[in-house]
This record gives C-alpha cells, sequence and structure tokens, in this order.
C-alpha cells in the first residue's frame, strides 16, 4: 500500500552486542531513544555506551549538574556505562575535526554494531552536525579496505524535528520508565516543556501501528554499505552550509539594524538636531504655502 512508503506499519525493535549512542547534549540521549535504550537494556549480553558530546554549558546550570541528570536517567534506564566529552556547546559544526576525531575514537574503542546519533533533519546546529560527522566517519570506514565488519547499521533519532523515518519501535512496555528518565531533566524542563512535547511525538508515531501501542520512537537506518549512497541522496552537509551561510546573513543584516537604529537615535538626541528644529519647522510650513 502506498501509506508504508512514507513510514512503516509495523513496529521492528533492534537487536545488538555492542551499541554506540551519541549525543549531542544532556538529555538528548533519552529525548530521542530512551525508550528503546531501555528496551536495548533488558536484553542479555549487550554493552551499551551513551557518549554525551558536550557538557550543554549553554543552557546551564553547572555542566556537571546537567550530566548528573544524564546520570540518574542512566541508572532509571538501566544501560551500562555513561562518558562524558566537553566539546563546545552550540559550536560543534566549527570544529568538524574535533568532532569527527572524538566520533572515530569511540567507535574503535567499543567497535559497536548499532550506533545511535541525531538526525540530519534536526534543526539545532550541533544535532546537524554530530549526525553529518557520523554519517562522515562511518562512510570513511566504509571504504576503507579495513572497514570492521561489525559497524553493521546506523540509527538517526528524532528530538527538534521529526525526521523521515524507515523504522518504528514500539516503547509501550518502557514508556513509564523514558518518562521517568526525563523527570530527571530538571534543569531544562525549567526552560521548555521537553516531556510534554517529546512524549507527543513518540505518540504520534504510533498512528500507523495497532491500537495496543501506545507510544513508538522513530528513527532512519541507514546499513553501513549504503552510507555513501545516503549521503549522496540527501547531501547534509550541502543543506548545513546553506543553513548556516543564511544564519550568518540574518546575524549581519541585524547588526546593521542595530547599528542604523543607534545612529539615527543619536541624530534624533543630537544638539545640533535641536537647534535647527525651528529650521525644520520653517521649511516644513514654506513647502505647504508653496503646495496651495
Amino acid at each position: 500500500m502506498i501509506e508504508s512508503f512514507f513510514t512503516p506499519y509495523e513496529s521492528l525493535p533492534f537487536h545488538a552486542q555492542k551499541v554506540v549512542v551519541l549525543a549531542p547534549h544532556p538529555d538528548d540521549e533519552v529525548l530521542g531513544c530512551g525508550g528503546t535504550l531501555a528496551q536495548l537494556s533488558q536484553q542479555d549480553d549487550i554493552q551499551i555506551t551513551v557518549v554525551i558530546l558536550s557538557q550543554g554549558e549553554q543552557q546551564g546550570p553547572h555542566p556537571e549538574a546537567r550530566l548528573e541528570e544524564s546520570r540518574r536517567a542512566q541508572a532509571i534506564l538501566g544501560y551500562s556505562q555513561l562518558c562524558a566529552e566537553a566539546l563546545p556547546d552550540g559550536a560543534m559544526a566549527t570544529n568538524t575535526p574535533l568532532l569527527e576525531e572524538t566520533i572515530t575514537q569511540y567507535l574503535a574503542e567499543y567497535q559497536p554494531d548499532l550506533v545511535f546519533c541525531p538526525s540530519i533533519w534536526e534543526m539545532h546546529r550541533d544535532h546537524r552536525a554530530v549526525a553529518e560527522a557520523t554519517l562522515k566517519v562511518l562512510s570513511a570506514l566504509s571504504q576503507a579496505s579495513t572497514a570492521e565488519a561489525h559497524l553493521t547499521q546506523v540509527a538517526m533519532y528524532e528530538v527538534g524535528r521529526p525526521l523521515s523515518c524507515n523504522r518504528l519501535v514500539d516503547i509501550t512496555a518502557t514508556l513509564e520508565l523514558k518518562q521517568s528518565a526525563i523527570a530527571q531533566f530538571q534543569s531544562q524542563l525549567a526552560v521548555q516543556a521537553y516531556d510534554r512535547q517529546v512524549l507527543g511525538l513518540n505518540q504520534f508515531r504510533s498512528y500507523t501501528l495497532p491500537l495496543n501501542v501506545m507510544a513508538a520512537e522513530a528513527f532512519h537506518t541507514v546499513a553501513l554499505p549504503d552510507i555513501e549512497a545516503f549521503l549522496s541522496q540527501y547531501h547534509p552537509d550541502q543543506v548545513s552550509e546553506a543553513l548556516y551561510q543564511a544564519n550568518r546573513r540574518c546575524h549581519q543584516l541585524a547588526q546593521q539594524s542595530q547599528a542604523t537604529t543607534a545612529q539615527l537615535e543619536a541624530l534624533l538626541h543630537s544638539r545640533s538636531w535641536r537647534w535647527t528644529s525651528p529650521l525644520r519647522t520653517f521649511l516644513y510650513k514654506c513647502r505647504k504655502v508653496r503646495k496651495k
């Protein structure tokens, strides 16, 4: 049926032995795939490593407090390991070599057969940067003659923007665990109702699934040999570059507008403007007389 071209009509859980989850900020790992991580944690002989790439310092409070929230969520969801890096929050796109090097190191160390990362359709610049870097690193591995056979697929998750999904995972059984894990991020819930928004998205994702499915998480999965073709089809780096350039231009125009406004304000409050006010009034009245 044509509907299944747009979204899956069945839930397909993940099965893996070694999993690496790449999260740009503390909380992305839970918002994007917390229910799925809780499911995977219940499997025997599985190793799950969550890598928090920045400490989220741009959206306080103290970075250690945000990481502590992720540690409490980890205890609830039950996965084995959480690692924290200190890449610059909000500026990962301008630190691409360091980002790619960090991702490469974790993939080499843990040799996962399943990698979770944000999607290329995310609106946050750090989310997009992590997605692009992950795909680029995996693409290089797939093309290398010594490419590791254990790197089988990448699963992109959604946080700030719905993705084009090709896999749905029923998280009805772990929904309460995900809700409890999200509740640990009080510093972020004070800023935005991420719990209500993300869980609303998860409920919507059950639209094409059976009636007994209360919530689902959506992913776009790509097998290792198909990553290069995926990149050539969607060109995420070109799209992001266009977005970055447009964003820079908007900032430049805003700065120019502020400068012009400041100059106008200075003129209107200047002594010369006040002194010449009677002359301007006189000239204005002269023009009105001439028109008559």
